[in-house]
């Protein structure tokens, strides 16, 4: 396995793929290396499997068990990828939006 050094630290793209270069390789930081296409799925299973979830919570045990998955999900981790990864991948492309850093409340969206 060879190791990447970043040459920037908020680079997300660990490696391109050459056979489809809108999933490339990406480096979610305390999780590992995946293809952008594992991390969106991950992020959609955990969504749906959170969801299930808080639609059966009753008990203060079901909405700790909630807590729990929200908290220990890497969620933040594996968005912030995807967000990062988008990002870079339209700078190359150099279509990146002036207005896509802007939230979309203020954006008037």
């Amino acid at each position: 396995m060879k190791l990447k050094l970043l040459s920037n630290l908020n680079e997300r793209i660990h490696q391109d793929n050459p056979d489809d270069p809108s999933n490339p390789e990406v480096s979610v930081q305390g999780v590992g290396v995946w293809s952008l296409e594992q991390v969106v799925r991950n992020v959609t299973n955990k969504i749906a499997d959170l969801n299930d979830h808080v639609v059966k919570a009753k008990t203060k045990e079901d909405w700790s068990r909630v807590q729990w998955m929200i908290e220990h999900a890497a969620m933040g981790a594996l968005i912030q990828a995807i967000i990062d990864t988008k990002d870079e991948l339209e700078e190359r492309a150099g279509t990146k939006d002036e207005m896509s850093d802007v939230p979309v409340k203020a954006r008037g969206i």
